[in-house]
């Protein structure tokens, strides 16, 4: 009786071991094959992501160029023009 146990015991060993092999070669697949499908999906992702930043990139540089700067350059004008008017009245006031 001991030896039917004795064998028993080492075949359900030799068994899981198997099965133990056998479950890890498909999860290596299964990442293997994730990996892959990831990595193709995301390459054109990221490249489009790099574009639309570009886009951005470039469309805030010519808004700073065509209207802030423009903005930022007349406010300076005005607020000088204000200044020396400013300097004309109190000199004229005799201040």
């Amino acid at each position: 009786m001991l030896i039917v146990f004795a064998i028993t015991a080492v075949l359900m060993f030799i068994v899981t071991m198997i099965f133990t092999v056998l479950i890890g070669y498909g999860l290596f697949a299964l990442i293997r094959g994730s990996r892959r499908t990831v990595s193709d999906r995301l390459g054109p992702l990221l490249d489009s992501a790099q574009a639309t930043m570009h886009s951005v990139r470039v469309t805030s540089e010519y808004m700073s160029d065509a209207a802030v700067s423009p903005v930022v350059g007349a406010y300076g004008l005005f607020a000088g023009l204000r200044r020396a008017v400013d300097v004309l009245i109190r000199r004229g006031n005799g201040r």
